[in-house]
């Protein structure tokens, strides 16, 4: 796990994405407003890092994604980087659970850290198939019922009515991941309130993913720092 000042010479790029080094010394930030201009971030296809030389850099998947620790340099939800590329290249703030998972277990320690506990859950129990399918920091999972079979779920456990809304692209979470079809909020599940779609997701630099057959929860990735930027 190097250092910044470590490497020599800097790398260039993360899993084919250009990395463009800044010096926050030489950036200007009035104080309140625009602090982001100093942190780490995904702009034009390429990676924005600061030069802080005490950066620990911890390679995931053989260096073909990143993590960085930024130290005391970022405010305590902003100290960690994950970026690489996805479907295409991307940037997170991860939190120090995150860090924590990839220290105790490696890349996959680190990966698992970031699957929802509700999707854990499903994925646990023998009476539910295991096919979650995933767009960016978004993660969804068949169920094996009908909304009908849900509906009636519902109904029997609360008294209420069973609340389906058509929808054209909403955002999930007040994400840049939008969801356009059928959809019920709040469906009690092994102790959960879930969001429970048919349709489509849709996101700027991601494959439109198809939910179709029936519904499907979904939980956005656990350990974001920031998970309404997240890409």
């Amino acid at each position: 796990m190097p250092h910044l000042y470590e490497l020599r010479p800097l790398p260039t790029e993360v899993g084919g994405v250009p990395i463009a080094w800044l010096d926050p010394s030489k950036v200007k930030v009035e104080k309140g407003r625009d602090e982001w201009k100093l942190l780490a971030r995904q702009e034009k296809g390429q990676l924005l890092l600061p030069i802080y030389p005490e950066n620990d850099f911890l390679p995931l998947v053989g260096g073909k994604l990143l993590l960085i620790n930024h130290g005391t340099n970022y405010a305590s939800g902003r100290r960690n980087s994950f970026c690489g590329r996805d479907e295409s290249p991307f940037h997170a703030f991860v939190t120090e659970e995150a860090v924590k998972a990839y220290k105790e277990g490696g890349s996959e320690g680190f990966f698992e850290s970031l699957v929802p506990k509700l999707i854990k859950e499903l994925r646990e129990r023998p009476d539910i198939p295991d096919s979650y399918v995933r767009q960016g920091d978004w993660f969804t999972n068949r169920l094996p019922f009908s909304w009908l079979e849900i509906e009636q779920f519902v109904r029997l456990g609360r008294g209420k009515e069973f609340d389906i809304v058509e929808v054209k692209k909403e955002s999930l979470g007040g994400t840049r991941h939008h969801f356009t079809g059928r959809l019920v909020r709040e469906v009690p599940i092994f102790g959960w309130k879930c969001l429970l779609l048919e349709g489509v997701l849709s996101a700027p630099d991601h494959k439109d993913l198809v939910l179709s057959g029936g519904p499907h929860v979904i939980a956005q990735a656990a350990n974001l720092a920031d998970p309404e930027n997240a890409e």
